[in-house]
């Protein structure tokens, strides 16, 4: 909640349009140093009726090249640069009609009340994750590319779409 991923709401807000409950747990890795806790989500998982999230939803095409010919054009430079964006998924909202789709339940301590929320942003396990993200850095990429020139004699290896100068 802190970071905005999510927010809690009522149960009035819940039922007041078609919802989709993920279920999920948690994995607690003791001897990590980065993410000692982690929560794993199933958005494959069948409602009452058969269906689950993952089976509605429009993945989208593949936007990102293959890892052959990624690491192909890796290895055709002297020097490489790579990126990581940090908690990616986590930094892309997902439009408000959509987001009754992603309901969680939680309560902090076993003797808690549990309390509904809504994630906000893409969630792991959604069968369109990996294309809204890549497919919104692409487009990023895109809209700011006349803000950040690139320079001349330098290569830019895009995962997207390959090598240009």
């Amino acid at each position: 909640m802190e970071l905005g991923h999510m927010k809690e709401i009522t149960m009035t807000e819940a039922n007041s349009s078609k919802t989709y409950y993920i279920p999920h747990h948690t994995v607690l890795r003791e001897d990590s140093t980065t993410t000692k806790l982690q929560v794993v989500f199933d958005a494959s998982s069948k409602t009452s009726s058969g269906v689950s999230l993952n089976d509605i939803s429009i993945v989208g095409p593949a936007v990102q090249s293959n890892l052959v010919s990624i690491v192909s054009r890796f290895i055709t430079h002297p020097y490489v640069v790579t990126a990581d964006i940090e908690k990616m998924y986590r930094q892309i909202n997902v439009q408000s009609a959509q987001q009754n789709l992603q309901l969680i339940c939680w309560g902090d301590q076993p003797e808690d009340p549990i309390k509904t929320f809504k994630l906000l942003t893409i969630t792991y396990s959604t069968a369109t994750a990996t294309y809204l993200a890549t497919r919104t850095v692409n487009q990023l990429a895109l809209d700011e590319e006349s803000s950040f020139p690139v320079v001349e004699d330098f290569y830019v290896i895009d995962i997207m779409t390959g090598p240009r100068q």
